[in-house]
């Protein structure tokens, strides 16, 4: 089992004591190898064709020839080669389902597991990746001569402080540019199509895949951007803004509540739903009528009972936000001491990802899971539910906010 860990493409080390897979790989009788990968603008920074230019997406080629070595070592460690798994969470899962996407990536991997990937957060052109390369050529002084050898003569330090300066003077204009300041290009060849026209279109590896998302994955983004307060004001402003054209639409579809006064909560849920839910259920459907794979869609709704867990990002404590599951699926809670039923809602995800990967079914291995997990299908869209005291099988999920999302459209909505 193969992870590449989250970081909006921009922070983030597989070497994070929350990924240690001491306790999956001994539960589920799997190899756990955890991934490093170039990040930020020495990873994906874009400044043209030429043989000279930094071409970006050097991060998914660092993240490829892991998969390369794996295929071909991982025997020598108790692996399987013919039985390799990708997966991976938040930038980790764009990832992997770019791979997913990548005719260089066949035969590396026989499934996937994409845990909380922004579906509708579309890739950049070549064009808009230019316009961030002009930004780091102004602040790093190398607009002139020899800009790539300026360039490359900057310490990793240096380039690391315009990374957040560029990070700083983008955030604003384009939510998206807050999520992902940085990441991969459509650059025709490591990525050659946006995620959800891949999905619509068939344009990837017809293999078994695992995807869903937590229930509040919007507030680590939203409360990470507005530390204050958002007034009604601010709220139809950012609706308008993320969406033109479509506010009359969203307001009826999320109304205000009477007695609100900080929108923060609104607009985490419109995030989630519209970046992350949405997107997500809309190219699950499109990948088995376009595919003919077998697709397992699941929800993950528990926060973890005991606070500590979230640091800095206290706004999260006793909700489920972007990352959550994590400590249960890798069995490292690092708020510390679970309660009876975390335990099981941890060793419950355990079976199904290593079954998983034994298997290509979360049904089928090494444990017999209490509930049978139904295979995804378009008229139906049953999901798994992950909850405690115990887990159910959802139908048709937000259905009524899914369909509207589905008719405004997903790969330019944050652009």
């Amino acid at each position: 089992m193969v992870f590449i860990h989250g970081g909006a493409f921009k922070w983030g080390s597989g070497n994070n004591k929350v990924y240690h897979g001491e306790h999956l790989a001994k539960f589920g009788d799997v190899v756990v190898v955890d991934t490093d990968y170039r990040i930020g603008l020495l990873g994906y920074l874009y400044t043209g064709d030429d043989d000279n230019d930094a071409h970006g997406n050097f991060g998914l080629q660092d993240q490829r020839l892991a998969l390369q070595w794996v295929k071909q070592n991982i025997r020598n460690f108790g692996g399987d080669p013919e039985k390799v798994i990708l997966f991976g969470q938040s930038a980790g899962a764009q990832s992997t389902y770019a791979h997913m996407m990548s005719r260089r990536s066949e035969g590396l991997f026989r499934g996937v597991i994409v845990e909380s990937a922004p579906f509708a957060l579309p890739y950049r052109t070549k064009g808009e990746a230019l316009i961030i390369a002009s930004k780091v050529k102004e602040m790093a002084r190398c607009e002139v001569g020899d800009v790539m050898e300026c360039l490359r003569s900057k310490s990793a330090e240096e380039i690391n402080d315009i990374q957040e300066k560029l990070t700083f003077r983008i955030t604003g204009t384009k939510i998206d540019e807050y999520f992902e300041p940085i990441g991969p290009v459509l650059d025709g060849n490591d990525v050659s199509s946006q995620p959800m026209t891949a999905a619509a279109k068939g344009y990837f590896q017809k293999i078994p895949i695992m995807l869903g998302t937590v229930s509040e994955e919007g507030r680590l983004f939203v409360y990470g951007v507005w530390k204050l307060k958002l007034t009604k004001t601010e709220y139809e402003l950012a609706i308008d803004g993320l969406h033109p054209g479509h506010s009359e639409a969203i307001n009826k579809l999320y109304p205000p509540k009477p007695d609100e006064n900080d929108f923060r909560d609104s607009l985490s849920l419109i995030v989630t739903d519209s970046l992350f839910l949405c997107p997500t259920m809309n190219a699950s459907i499109n990948m088995v009528q376009n595919g003919d794979v077998n697709v397992f869609a699941y929800l993950f709704d528990h926060a973890t009972v005991e606070h500590g867990g979230w640091g800095k990002d206290s706004f999260c404590e006793g909700h489920v936000c972007h990352a959550e599951e994590l400590g249960f699926l890798f069995g490292n809670h690092l708020a510390g001491n679970p309660t009876p039923d975390e335990v099981i809602l941890s060793e419950t995800l355990m079976i199904y990802w290593t079954n998983f990967a034994h298997s290509l079914d979360p049904n089928i291995g090494k444990y017999s899971p209490a509930m049978t997990w139904p295979a995804f299908r378009p008229n139906s869209t049953h999901i798994l539910h992950f909850q405690t005291p115990q887990n159910n099988i959802l139908g048709n999920y937000r259905k009524e906010y899914c369909d509207v999302w589905d008719k405004i459209g997903y790969d330019q909505v944050y652009r």
